[in-house]
């Protein structure tokens, strides 16, 4: 994986838990305040900050379900996450 763009970038997978809306579990990660109770997902690893050209490997043993990844580092201009600007997205394993 390289990061192409002129900012660092991360990349974190987290697995829906079965029966949750992924929609819920997005809603949780993007909360501005911390949500009561449990997680509705679990980590499942990724790739903490890259720099502008950097290039880095990963391996996951993903298993099927939903998952949510992001970029949750801030962007240079205005510190807003960089999720808010569409670096988040829900993706399906099968089994």
């Amino acid at each position: 994986m390289k990061n192409d763009g002129t900012q660092p970038h991360e990349i974190a997978f987290y697995r829906v838990n079965d029966g949750v809306d992924p929609a819920n579990a997005v809603a949780f990660l993007t909360a501005a305040t911390p949500r009561p109770g449990p997680p509705p997902f679990a980590s499942a690893g990724g790739i903490t900050a890259m720099q502008s050209g950097q290039v880095a490997g990963i391996d996951l043993d993903l298993k099927p379900g939903k998952y949510v990844i992001a970029c949750f580092l801030p962007d240079a201009v205005g510190g807003v996450p960089h999720f808010a600007h569409g670096m988040i997205q829900v993706i399906d394993v099968p089994a």
